[in-house]
């Protein structure tokens, strides 16, 4: 009951903050600020509207969300003119490559995040050089390492899969990714998340407007559109938008960085994100080998919906980072003000898919209505999932990322032996049976791993 009451505690403070706390200067440190809130809930709207922290994060989740109607029917095309056996294979393969992109990343992305927004100008240009030349050196022979490893142990796959074209394509989604993903590391340490927007837009309008062109192409279809419309919008934002980002940027290799911080943070950021992800990947090649291709199709669609549910705490805490290093005084002000905004927005999704959850499911195909328990449970679990990518937030800034490393091995550890036990009886349900229940237990587990902490937090 404490654990709840603590949390109802914090959504509800955020709640009563007032709108004009955001320009207040704080020179008495956070106290002062936390503690400048309304009586009422009338200028919450306006609270997140001036808040600069709600407005990148919000604007990193919507370079997700506003792609999302642009690839939900690229897929409901996909899933018509395809056979569900291809679909099922083309996103499993997709879900491998996003997992050799993060490989290939070493978790420098995630490093210009943290150390970018109050390194100087000086050494700005040398440290997004350093992050572009060991990702791009790494990307060609991690790629090959991972598709023999794929090819050994995954006999699952038919043989088109291993076709020159298909692997060109694969390679050249990795290759677009990564460089998308420098990019925007760069905008959002530099508090520009429009730009975000901008590219996850010109992505998949490319890639629906793509997919009549190659939609008679069976197998390499779906592959073709989406490998072109990866690597054409990273490559134009990479040319034309960093060197306004950065002042007296201009490509070049650089194996030294400017702050060599970044060295060690982004290695443990990237066996957290190994961990992290690893259920990413594995998912659906399990889904496909216990259950049937058709399933992992269903898979595939329902959990596009349940990512876009983790992705604003996420986009959210990504912001909440850059914050926290430029201000560092106004750490729990921003945290209570993150949790409102993440819940409110949250809640209000799910009580929407309750009600209109399969008929949007149905615009797949009958089949894919199957998946719509599996989707709920999943959205639900994103509000327990809320306050665990927040507590990681923190550890990013105090450099304790083992913490993470720890926690993120025991929830994947729950999720994947869970659903490997009840997946036969359960179907993909027990996917997010025990999402929910893994992030409930990474609660628990926080909170009295930081009792003392969270109480002094809260202590006006």
């Amino acid at each position: 009951m404490l654990i709840n009451k603590n949390l109802i505690g914090n959504f509800f403070i955020c709640l009563m903050m007032s709108p004009e706390t955001e320009n207040i200067e704080n020179k008495e440190g956070d106290k002062s600020v936390f503690w400048s809130f309304s009586k009422s809930l009338k200028g919450l709207p306006k609270t997140f509207y001036n808040s600069i922290l709600i407005k990148n994060g919000f604007y990193i989740f919507l370079s997700f969300f506003l792609a999302a109607p642009i690839n939900f029917v690229f897929w409901i095309l996909a899933a018509r003119y395809f056979e569900d056996e291809i679909v099922g294979i083309i996103t499993s393969l997709i879900g491998v490559i996003s997992m050799v992109s993060i490989i290939a990343r070493f978790g420098l992305g995630n490093g210009l995040q943290r150390y970018l927004p109050n390194i100087k100008n000086k050494g700005a240009p040398n440290l997004v050089n350093f992050v572009f030349t060991i990702i791009l050196s790494s990307s060609i022979p991690v790629f090959a390492l991972s598709m023999m490893v794929v090819f050994f142990f995954v006999g699952k796959y038919p043989s088109w899969v291993w076709s020159w074209q298909i692997l060109l394509l694969l390679f050249t989604f990795l290759i677009g990714n990564n460089i998308g993903i420098i990019v925007d590391s760069v905008a959002i340490a530099n508090r520009f998340g429009k730009l975000t927007i901008m590219r996850f837009l010109l992505k998949s309008s490319i890639q629906l407007a793509l997919f009549p062109f190659f939609k008679n192409l069976t197998d390499i279809g779906i592959l073709l559109a989406i490998g072109i419309a990866n690597i054409i919008p990273s490559i134009i934002f990479w040319i034309f938008f960093i060197s306004k980002l950065v002042p007296d940027y201009s490509i070049r290799l650089s194996f030294q960085p400017s702050n060599r911080k970044i060295i060690g943070y982004s290695l443990k950021h990237f066996i957290y994100q190994i961990i992290t992800n690893f259920s990413v990947t594995i998912l659906p090649i399990i889904v496909l080998i216990v259950l049937s291709e058709s399933q992992a199709a269903y898979f595939a669609i329902g959990n596009v919906f349940i990512g876009l549910s983790l992705l604003l705490p996420i986009a959210m805490s990504q912001s909440l980072l850059v914050e926290s290093v430029k201000h560092p005084s106004k750490v729990k002000r921003n945290y209570f003000l993150t949790i409102a905004f993440t819940v409110i927005l949250l809640t209000s999704a799910i009580i929407l898919f309750l009600f209109i959850g399969k008929p949007i499911l149905l615009l797949f195909g009958e089949g894919y209505s199957t998946a719509y328990w599996f989707v709920l449970v999943g959205l639900i679990s994103s509000l327990p999932y809320t306050a665990n990518i927040l507590f990681f937030n923190y550890c990013k800034i105090m450099n304790k990322l083992n913490i993470i490393i720890l926690l993120n091995a025991i929830y994947i550890t729950i999720i994947l032996v869970g659903s490997l036990l009840t997946m036969p009886n359960l179907g993909i349900v027990a996917i997010a049976i025990f999402m929910l229940g893994g992030n409930i237990i990474l609660n628990v587990i926080i909170f009295f791993l930081n009792y003392k902490k969270i109480r002094n937090f809260l202590k006006t």
